[in-house]
C-alpha cells in the first residue's frame, strides 16, 4: 500500500512540475499577445488618471504650462542660434540641409516614439526629454564645426520629438473631444508670450555673451521645468498601486526584463519599416538640398546614387508595411477611412507649402527687410502667436456648436490669401513691405489656427484610445515629412540660383572680385550685412537677389495650398461631443467589442488570459 501511495505522489508531483512550466510559458505568451491587444503604458496612464481630483488636475495643468512654455521658447530662440550657428560656421548655404536631417530625424523617430509611450508609458517619454534636452544643448554649445554641431542639435531634436509626442498623448488621455482644443491651446500658448519675449531674449545673448551660451543655457533651463509634470505622474502612479488599479500591468522596466520581450519590442517598433523609411526620406532629400550651388552637385554621383537608392527604399517600405510587418508604422485599416486620409494629405502638404516659404525667411528679413536679430526672431514667430490667439476663440466655438468642418475650410482659405500677400511683400526698408509681410504672417496665423488643431481633433474623433496616438503621430510624421520636402526643396533652389543671382547682382553693381564676395555673402550673409548697411552699394546689389529667390519659393506655397481647397469640403461633419472618442475602443485591430472593466478598473477577460496562474493562488471560498 505505502509503495503505490509513494508511487502516486511521484507522479502527482512530476504531473505538477510539468504543468506549472507550461503554465508559466503559457502566462509569458499571453502577457505578451495582452500587450497587443491594449498597450501596457496605456493601461497605466488611465490608471493614474483615473486617481486625479480636482486639485491634482490643476496641479497637473500647472506643471504642464511651464513645461510647454521652456520647450517652446527654447525651440524659438534655438532657431535664432542656429541661423547665427550656420552664419558663424560659414555654413548659413546649408541651412535648407540641417532643417532637411532634422525634419527626416523628427518624420522617422516620432511612430517609434507615440510606440513606445504606449508602450512603457508616458513617464518613460518625460524622463527621455529631459535627458535628451540635457545633452544635445551641451553639444551645440561647445561645437566648432558643422559636423560637431549636428549631432548636438540632433539630440536636441529628440528632445523635441519626445516633447511633441508627450504633449499629443496628454491631450488623448486627459479631455473629452469638446474640450480637446483647450489642452492644445496650452501647447502652444507660450507663443503669445514668446513672439514678445524669445526676440527680446535671442537678441540679448547674440549681441552679448554670444549664441553659444543662449544654447547650452537651456541644458540646465529646460529640464529643471519637466519635474513638476514627473511629480505628478509619481504621486499618481504610486496612488494607483495603493488602490490596486496597477495590478495586472507590467511595470516598465519589467517591460525589459525578458528576451521575449525585447524580441516582441523589436517586433512593435517596426524597426526595418523604421530603417526603410528613414533611409528613403534621407537618401532622397539630403542630396537635392545638398545639391545646386556653383559647382552643380547633384549632377555627380554622389548625388544620383543616394537618390536611386532613395527611390527604391520608399516601395521597400511600402512593401514591408503591406505584407510583412506585425505593427505597422502605418495602420493602414484606420487609413483607409476617407476622413482620416485626408487630413493626413491635409497636414503633409501644408507643412510643404508653408516650410518651403519659411526655410530661409530669417535671413531675407535681415538682408532685405533689415530687421534686427530681434526683429527678425519676433516677425517668425508671428503666425504662431495669431494661431495662439485664434485657437482660444476656436475652442469656444467647437464646445458651443461642436462642428469643425467650416472652420477647417475657412482657415484654408485664409492661408491660400496669405501666401498670396507673401508672394507680393518679400522685401524692401520701406514701412508697407514690412507690413504686408506682418499681416501675411498674421493672417497665415489665424488661418492655421483655425484648421490645424481643429483638423487633428477631428481625425481623432473616429479613432478609439488604442490608436488615436498611433494615427495623431502618423499626422506628425506627415508635418514633419512635408517640412522635410520642403526643406530639401527650398534648400535646392537656394543653392541653386543663389550664387548665381548674387554674382550678376555684384557685378553688375561693379563690386570688386565679384566671385568672391558672392560666396563670402552666400556662406555668410550676417557677417557681410553687418559691414553692409542699407543703401550701400554693397548691400543693394544682393538685396534683389533675395527678393528673387524668396518669391520662387512662396510661389510654390500658393500653388499647393490652393490644390487643397477642394479636398477640405471632402472631410466628415463630425460632431464632438462630451465624449473622448466617437468610435469603440477596441481590444485588437479585428474586435470592436468595448472592453470589460472590472471594479480595479482592469479588462477581466485580459485578466482570464494573462493571469490564469495567479488564481490558483487564491484560496478557495469555504461554503
Amino acid at each position: 500500500m505505502d509503495k503505490n501511495e509513494n508511487e502516486l505522489r511521484q507522479r502527482r508531483d512530476h504531473e505538477q512540475t510539468v504543468f506549472q512550466a507550461q503554465d508559466a510559458n503559457d502566462a509569458d505568451n499571453s502577457s505578451i499577445m495582452a500587450v497587443d491587444k491594449d498597450s501596457p503604458g496605456v493601461r497605466r496612464i488611465e490608471a493614474i488618471v483615473s486617481t486625479w481630483t480636482i486639485k491634482d488636475r490643476v496641479y497637473f495643468l500647472g506643471a504642464l504650462v511651464v513645461m510647454t512654455y521652456a520647450r517652446t521658447l527654447a525651440a524659438t530662440t534655438m532657431g535664432t542660434y542656429q541661423s547665427h550657428a550656420l552664419n558663424d560656421l560659414g555654413e548659413a548655404g546649408r541651412a535648407g540641409m540641417v532643417r532637411t536631417v532634422r525634419q527626416v530625424l523628427t518624420a522617422t523617430t516620432l511612430p517609434i516614439t507615440a510606440k513606445l509611450s504606449d508602450y512603457v508609458g508616458r513617464t518613460f517619454i518625460l524622463c527621455a526629454t529631459a535627458v535628451f534636452w540635457i545633452i544635445g544643448p551641451v553639444i551645440v554649445a561647445t561645437s566648432n564645426s558643422l559636423g560637431a554641431y549636428m549631432p548636438g542639435f540632433l539630440i536636441y531634436t529628440l528632445g523635441h520629438v519626445c516633447g511633441n509626442i508627450l504633449n499629443y498623448a496628454l491631450a488623448v488621455d486627459t479631455t473629452t473631444l469638446r474640450n480637446r482644443l483647450f489642452m492644445q491651446f496650452v501647447y502652444i500658448f507660450p507663443s503669445i508670450i514668446n513672439v514678445w519675449s524669445s526676440g527680446v531674449i535671442a537678441a540679448k545673448f547674440v549681441n552679448g555673451v554670444g549664441w553659444r551660451w543662449g544654447a547650452g543655457m537651456w541644458s540646465i533651463a529646460a529640464p529643471i521645468c519637466t519635474i513638476g509634470v514627473i511629480a505628478v505622474f509619481a504621486w499618481g502612479s504610486f496612488r494607483a498601486r495603493r488602490l490596486g488599479l496597477m495590478r495586472g500591468i507590467p511595470s516598465a522596466w519589467g517591460l525589459f526584463t525578458s528576451g521575449k520581450r525585447w524580441v516582441h519590442l523589436f517586433w512593435v517598433m517596426d524597426i526595418p519599416g523604421l530603417f526603410f523609411l528613414a533611409a528613403g526620406l534621407a537618401l532622397i532629400l539630403l542630396p537635392l538640398s545638398l545639391g545646386g550651388g556653383v559647382a552643380a552637385k547633384w549632377r555627380s554621383a554622389e548625388c544620383i546614387v543616394p537618390l536611386v537608392i532613395g527611390v527604391l527604399c520608399l516601395p521597400m517600405f511600402a512593401l514591408w508595411e503591406h505584407k510583412w510587418a506585425r505593427h505597422p508604422i502605418f495602420p493602414f485599416k484606420h487609413m483607409k477611412d476617407r476622413h482620416v486620409m485626408i487630413i493626413l494629405i491635409l497636414s503633409f502638404v501644408k507643412s510643404i507649402a508653408g516650410s518651403t516659404r519659411d526655410s530661409y525667411l530669417y535671413f531675407t528679413l535681415i538682408v532685405s527687410f533689415n530687421q534686427g536679430v530681434e526683429g527678425a526672431t519676433r516677425i517668425n514667430t508671428l503666425e504662431g502667436f495669431a494661431g495662439s490667439v485664434t485657437l482660444i476663440f476656436v475652442a469656444f466655438i467647437v464646445r458651443k456648436y461642436k462642428i469643425v468642418k467650416p472652420l477647417i475650410i475657412a482657415g484654408t482659405v485664409l492661408q491660400i490669401v496669405a501666401q498670396g500677400m507673401l508672394v507680393h511683400f518679400r522685401g524692401g526698408y520701406g514701412k508697407s513691405q514690412l507690413a504686408g509681410l506682418i499681416a501675411g504672417e498674421i493672417i497665415e496665423g489665424i488661418g492655421n489656427g483655425l484648421s490645424s488643431h481643429p483638423s487633428l481633433v477631428a481625425m481623432q474623433a473616429k479613432l478609439g484610445h488604442e490608436h488615436a496616438l498611433l494615427l495623431t503621430s502618423c499626422w506628425a510624421v506627415g508635418s514633419q515629412a512635408g517640412g522635410g520636402i520642403a526643406a530639401a526643396i527650398s534648400g535646392a533652389i537656394w543653392t541653386q540660383l543663389m550664387p548665381g543671382k548674387l554674382r550678376a547682382g555684384l557685378e553688375a553693381a561693379g563690386v570688386p572680385n565679384a566671385a568672391r564676395v558672392a560666396q563670402q555673402v552666400f556662406r555668410s550673409p550676417l557677417t557681410f550685412v553687418k559691414e553692409n548697411p542699407p543703401y550701400s552699394v554693397g548691400r543693394e546689389a544682393i538685396v534683389p537677389a533675395y527678393r528673387d529667390v524668396q518669391y520662387i519659393l512662396c510661389i510654390i506655397g500658393v500653388v499647393l495650398m490652393a490644390v487643397l481647397l477642394p479636398l477640405t469640403f471632402l472631410i466628415d461633419n463630425v460632431s464632438l461631443d462630451d465624449r473622448t472618442t466617437l468610435a469603440k475602443d477596441t481590444e485588437s485591430d479585428t474586435s470592436d467589442e468595448p472592453r470589460h472593466l472590472g471594479p480595479n478598473g482592469v479588462d477581466d477577460r485580459r485578466e482570464l488570459n494573462t493571469f490564469e496562474d495567479e488564481k490558483r493562488d487564491v484560496p478557495a471560498t469555504k461554503t
